[in-house]
């Protein structure tokens, strides 16, 4: 297979993607930086009350994830063709609706205040044995609830969150996405309304029964080997 970095600039990316849009538009668009695949992620223009999303994906290769957003092959000869079947395929798109975008908006906030997100997750991702959030100086893990967990896999599955190993993490899409809809009317009182305040507080947060079921103690690993004599702590 050619490189894509070969054929094809980001700008020819896009303008590619835009000749094929109607009532969409580009939010952002990005090329990998350790492959050569591209991102463009669309918003719905005409169903602003919904905040309809979509992420294309454009490579030589397949993708390593199970996500919702499409893989463009850029070496096909019909690739315009394919642009178009994945923009307007049936249930493909992504609803931001206001439980989402209080998860998405909580996942950035925990993660911009020195806190991390795992998911205990099967390489398929097909079973799971939970979804929480660390601080390593505080010693425990927080359990998100089932239905939160759920929607935290939408995100994922739709792109706006990835992963490395276990670790999760706001992807380039995630973040504009997130900058659209903190400006969206109405969006700024609802997060004052489910967390009292625009500022982050973890301490209140962590009792919030509402998000977390549990919460469990980190133990030192008395299997795993020492070095320099020193246990190491399980984090994920």
């Amino acid at each position: 297979m050619n490189n894509v970095q070969k054929t094809y600039t980001l700008e020819e990316v896009v303008k590619l993607v835009e000749s094929c849009l109607t009532t969409e538009k580009v939010v952002t668009a990005y090329q990998a930086k350790t492959t050569d695949s591209f991102y463009v992620c669309l918003e719905d223009v005409l169903s602003p009350k919904t905040s309809l999303y979509k992420i294309i994906r454009l490579s030589t290769h397949e993708a390593r994830l199970n996500h919702l957003y499409e893989t463009i092959d850029l070496d096909s000869p019909s690739v315009k063709c394919m642009i178009y079947q994945a923009i307007y395929k049936e249930n493909s798109w992504t609803s931001l609706k206001p439980s989402r975008f209080l998860l998405l908006r909580l996942f950035d906030e925990i993660c911009s205040n020195h806190f991390e997100f795992f998911a205990l997750y099967n390489s398929s991702w097909s079973k799971s044995k939970g979804v929480y959030v660390l601080q390593k100086k505080r010693g425990f893990r927080h359990f998100l609830h089932n239905k939160h967990e759920k929607e935290l896999m939408v995100l994922v599955r739709a792109g706006f969150i990835s992963r490395k190993k276990k670790k999760l993490f706001l992807t380039q899409s995630g973040k504009e996405v997130l900058v659209k809809e903190k400006n969206r009317k109405g969006r700024a009182a609802l997060w004052r309304e489910s967390f009292g305040k625009n500022l982050f507080d973890f301490d209140e947060l962590e009792n919030n029964k509402e998000f977390f079921f549990k919460s469990k103690k980190v133990t030192k690993n008395k299997k795993a080997g020492r070095k320099n004599g020193r246990n190491k702590r399980i984090v994920a």
